[in-house]
Formats: structure tokens, sequence, C-alpha cells
């Protein structure tokens, strides 16, 4: 009849507007599943190359979320740090290093997660009889700090102002007048026991040169 001819027809339709959806639904979906399995893709492309990096630099490198936990060690910060980094992965700062959380690295460390502001910091650290480096930053998670043992710097700049001390404390305290005089005859520098001699203040002898205080013939 008529009216079971309709029906076929409008069943078909039915049948056919369903068949069309659920196409367009599976292209959708499988169009949404590339994307996602492309980005994830990236992500861990990106992933593999960050490590690559945090594990070709000379400096320490550690993450700690906001729960003082170790998210990440590389291989030069579990060297400097005496530990393997499967043991520290997941452990809490504190635990690991007490002695660390009275130190004014720690101070550092709680300024960079609360203002969440870079900081840096270079400090004698007791434990280890070391000076390390610390350039700490904010993180979503946390914080990241990129450390370097600067011992053998430190100590070596320290040598030099020491050197440079006893140098200027013999310079001023000598029975002798010492100068340092530039090839164009300004005074550099000159001692209390010069200025004695020739009767110029060291002021007045910066404002003239070793030709303007000295007799022609003896030039």
């Amino acid at each position: 009849t008529d009216l079971q001819a309709l029906t076929r027809v409008q069943t078909y339709k039915g049948l056919a507007f369903i068949f069309v959806t659920a196409a367009l639904l599976y292209v959708l979906l499988r169009r949404e599943l590339t994307l996602r399995e492309r980005a994830d893709s990236d992500r861990a492309r990106v992933r593999r190359r960050l490590i690559e990096v945090l594990e070709s630099i000379t400096d320490g490198f550690i993450s700690l979320d906001r729960a003082w936990r170790f998210t990440y060690v590389n291989q030069r910060a579990a060297n400097m740090l005496r530990r393997p980094a499967r043991r520290l992965l997941g452990k809490v700062l504190g635990d690991q290093f007490p002695e660390v959380v009275d130190h004014p690295f720690y101070h550092v460390y709680e300024k960079a997660m609360t203002q969440h502001v870079p900081q840096t910091i270079e400090a004698y650290y007791p434990p280890w009889d070391r000076w390390f480096e610390n350039r700490v930053y904010p993180t979503p998670e946390g914080i990241a700090i990129f450390f370097r043992d600067v011992t053998e710097r430190t100590l070596t700049e320290q040598r030099l102002r020491e050197t440079e001390e006893r140098f200027r404390a013999t310079f001023e305290q000598a029975a002798v007048g010492i100068a340092h005089v530039a090839l164009d005859g300004r005074w550099l520098r000159v001692n209390h026991k010069l200025c004695d001699i020739v009767g110029y203040s060291s002021d007045e002898l910066r404002e003239r040169t070793f030709q303007d205080i000295t007799h022609p013939d003896d030039l």
C-alpha cells in the first residue's frame, strides 16, 4: 500500500541519516584521535630532546614540585649530590638533605617558589666543604635549579684578593716612594711616602704628569 511504501521510504531515509551521521562522527573522531596521537608524539619528542639537553649540560640540574619532592635529577646533579637519581626521585629535599633546610640555599629556593621570581646565590656548603653557585627558576610545578661547583674559582678569587691586599699594604707602608706611572707620564698610583717626598697630595699628582714635576735636565 501507499502507506507501507511511505513508511519504508521514511525508514530508509532514517537509516541513511544514521549511517551518514555515524560515518561523519567516525571521521571526526578518527581525526581527533590522530591529532591527539600527533600531539602526544610531539610532546614525547620534545620531552626526549629536553632530557638529552639536560643530560648533556655541565651544570647539575634538579626540579622540585611544590611539596619539595624531586621530580627530575640529571646525571651531573646525581654525581654532585652523591646519590643515584633513582634514589632521589619522589623523595623530599629536606628528608634527603636535612642540613640544607637551615642553609641560605633553601631560603632562596623558598623565595623563588613563593614569589615566582628567579634567584641566584653563591655560597659555601659546610657539609661538603665546597662552594656552589645556584640559579633557581620558578616553574608551574615548583622550581628548577641549575647548580655548579665553583670552589676552585672562588678560592682563586680569594687568593687574588689576599695578594692584592698584601700588595696594597706593602705599597702604602713602604719606607720609600713608590708610584705607578703611565707611558704618557700620568700618575696612576702613588704611595704616601712619595707624596711626602715631592710635596704633592695624591689628588694633586693625578692632575699633573711626571714631566710636570721633574726638572727638564732629569728627563
